[in-house]
């Protein structure tokens, strides 16, 4: 499934639900109690508001980004909601999407923090280009800057977003697969005994998902 798609489905479970809704809100300032009991937050001004799942406003990678940042705060609250409402939902779609993300917990909290570290490094490019009267030198140095932002983290950061993302599964209680073990897709004949899970991750997602950002950089260069 398209993970944009998964997105959207999720924001359309909650927002189909005011009881759902209202479980989201209650788990979230929960949580938040938690954190300011124990010390790892603090109060203040402008800190630690309460987030709310939310449509990106526009197609723009911006919109997107703001989107998913929600999520990823959101993201032990949403699973808390659908592990104990997920057998209530009367949509069969719903009730499959609904254990479909319990189960692939790990995988999608990959992709989440993927799809929001690469949307960062190019909001700066597409707020540029999205003003009427952007001066082209600046929009072709912003340009340059996003490709070698992206190059590098090709590089160099597969590591780091593992760390990063290996530490949210830890912080909240999500089980992290063996990544030397052998990766088997989900309904799918594939048995090839060669790929492991740190290749798949690596190779068939990070790699496939920067280089389609980076041949998009490459069109809008050619114009």
């Amino acid at each position: 499934m398209n993970f944009f798609c998964l997105v959207t489905n999720v924001l359309n479970i909650f927002a189909s639900s005011f009881k759902r809704s209202g479980l989201l809100r209650k788990h979230q300032a929960e949580q938040l109690e938690e954190l300011l009991i124990s010390g790892e937050v603090h109060t203040g001004r402008g800190l630690n508001q309460e987030r709310a799942l939310q449509w990106p406003g526009d197609t723009h990678w911006g919109s997107h980004y703001k989107t998913l940042d929600n999520l990823i705060v959101l993201f032990p609250s949403v699973i808390h909601v659908l592990e104990f409402t997920g057998c209530e939902f009367p949509n069969y779609t719903n009730r499959l999407l609904a254990k479909t993300l319990v189960v692939m917990k790990f995988d999608f909290a990959f992709l989440l923090h993927l799809m929001w570290k690469v949307p960062m490094m190019t909001n700066e490019l597409s707020s540029s280009l999205q003003r009427m009267y952007q001066d082209i030198v600046n929009a072709t140095g912003f340009l340059a800057l996003t490709k070698q932002r992206l190059q590098n983290m090709r590089d160099n950061e597969f590591e780091s977003l593992m760390d990063d993302v290996s530490s949210f599964c830890d912080k909240h209680d999500i089980a992290i697969p063996e990544m030397n073990s052998s990766y088997f897709p989900r309904n799918s004949k594939r048995k090839d005994l060669d790929v492991t899970y740190s290749h798949h991750l690596h190779v068939e997602i990070f790699y496939v998902v920067i280089d389609l950002h980076l041949q998009e950089l490459q069109i809008i260069s050619m114009l």
